[in-house]
C-alpha cells in the first residue's frame, strides 16, 4: 500500500482511487489541479494535506507538490492503472 495511504479508511482510498480515474478521464482537470497546488501558500498547502489525510498529515510541501505535478504529467491510462491498483491493494 502507498504509505502516504496508511491512515486511510477503505472509504477514503475508494474516494482518492474514484478521484484519479475522473482526473485520467479529464487531463486538463489534471493540470489545472496541479497548477493551483503549485501556487499554493504553506498554510493552504497545510490545509488541504491535512482534508487529504483525515488530519493525519504526513507528506512535506515538497512531496506533495511534486505528487500534484507528477500526476497532472502522467498519462491518462497509467493514472487509471494506478487507482484500479490502489482499488485491488485497499481490498486485500
Amino acid at each position: 500500500m502507498n504509505p502516504h495511504m496508511a491512515g486511510f479508511t477503505n472509504a477514503q482510498i475508494k474516494e482518492a482511487a474514484d478521484q484519479m480515474e475522473k482526473m485520467a478521464s479529464n487531463p486538463e482537470m489534471m493540470r489545472a489541479a496541479a497548477e493551483q497546488m503549485q501556487n499554493m501558500t504553506p498554510e493552504q498547502m497545510e490545509e488541504m494535506q491535512n482534508m487529504a489525510a483525515g488530519g493525519g498529515g504526513g507528506m512535506s510541501d515538497d512531496m506533495f507538490r511534486q505528487g500534484a505535478q507528477t500526476m497532472a504529467t502522467m498519462e491518462p491510462e497509467k493514472l487509471r492503472q494506478q487507482a484500479q491498483m490502489i482499488r485491488l491493494v485497499s481490498n486485500s
